[in-house]
C-alpha cells in the first residue's frame, strides 16, 4: 500500500505520547484545539525564524505559523520543536534542558520528561520527512483526536468547499481504536468511505514492519478491519459501520 494512501495513529495516553505516520504539520496545527503561542525550533530549516540566543534555536511566533506549514518541512529532514509562550521564559532555559531539547531531536524521543519548567511547552514535537513519521508528547492526548479528524476530513473533502466536522461521539471512539494501533486507509476516499485497521502498536523503530502488517491484513482480508467511517454528502453526517466494540 502506498504510504499517501493510509495514515497510522498509536497513542500511548498513558506516557503523553502519539506516534503517527501520514498526518503533516498542517493538519496537526489546523486541528489541534488548544493552538501554540510561539514554536522553539530544535530542527529546521524555515527561514522565516528569528534567532534566540540562549537557546541559540530559532523560534516562530502564530502569525507565521500559515506561512511555516505551506513551507517544504518534508525537505527539512528532522522537524522538531517544543512550544511556549513568553519570549522572555527562553532566557530561563537550563543548559541541562538544552541537552535534553537536542537529544530528543537526534533520538527522536524525549530523554527524560519532555516537559519543561522553564517554557511550560504542551508540546513536545519530533518529525522527520513532516509526515513519514512523528514522535509527539502532549499534555492533553485525547486532544488529539481533533488532529486525527481534521486529517480525515480532508482526506474526503476533496474539491467539495465545506464538509461536516466528525461528531465527539465517533472521535472518541477512533481515540480508544488508536490506542490499539490503527491504519487509516484511503484507498477507497472517493467513495466517502475510510477503513480502519486494528495493525497493533509501533513506534518510529518498527515503521516498516507496521506498513508489511497492514498489506498482510489487506491482501488476506482477515478479521482486524475494525470499522468503516462513512461520510454521506447528501444528508452531511458520519457514521461507523460493522462496529467493533473497544474492549
Amino acid at each position: 500500500m502506498k504510504s499517501h494512501m493510509i495514515c497510522y495513529v498509536s497513542i500511548y495516553e498513558a506516557r503523553n505520547r502519539v506516534f503517527a505516520t501520514g498526518i503533516p504539520f498542517s493538519d496537526f496545527i489546523e486541528g489541534i484545539p488548544v493552538k501554540p503561542e510561539n514554536l522553539l525550533l530544535m530542527s529546521s530549516y524555515f527561514y522565516n525564524g528569528k534567532l534566540e540566543k540562549n537557546t541559540g534555536f530559532e523560534y516562530v511566533d502564530r502569525p507565521l505559523f500559515e506561512q511555516l506549514s505551506a513551507d517544504d518541512i518534508a525537505g527539512y529532514g528532522n522537524f522538531s520543536w517544543v512550544d511556549f509562550e513568553n519570549v522572555a521564559d527562553l532566557e530561563e532555559v537550563t543548559e541541562v534542558e538544552i541537552s535534553e531539547m537536542l537529544y530528543a531531536d537526534y533520538r527522536g524521543k524525549a530523554l527524560k520528561s519532555p516537559f519543561f519548567d522553564s517554557v511550560r511547552n504542551r508540546y513536545m514535537y519530533l518529525a522527520h520527512d513532516d509526515d513519514w513519521m512523528c514522535t509527539l508528547y502532549m499534555r492533553t492526548v485525547r486532544d488529539y483526536r481533533y488532529v486525527i479528524a481534521q486529517r480525515l476530513q480532508r482526506e474526503i473533502m476533496g474539491r467539495r468547499k465545506t464538509i461536516a466536522p466528525i461528531p465527539d461521539e465517533i472521535l472518541n471512539v477512533l481515540f480508544d481504536y488508536a490506542a490499539r494501533g490503527v491504519v487509516f486507509d484511503f484507498s477507497a476516499a472517493g467513495e466517502n468511505l475510510i477503513g480502519i485497521w486494528e495493525v497493533g502498536n509501533y513506534d518510529d523503530f518498527h515503521y516498516d514492519i507496521m506498513h508489511k502488517e497492514f498489506d498482510r491484513l489487506n491482501e488476506r482480508h482477515l478479521d482486524k478491519k475494525l470499522n468503516t467511517l462513512e461520510y454521506s454528502p447528501r444528508s452531511k453526517k458520519w457514521k461507523l459501520w460493522n462496529a467493533v466494540p473497544v474492549k
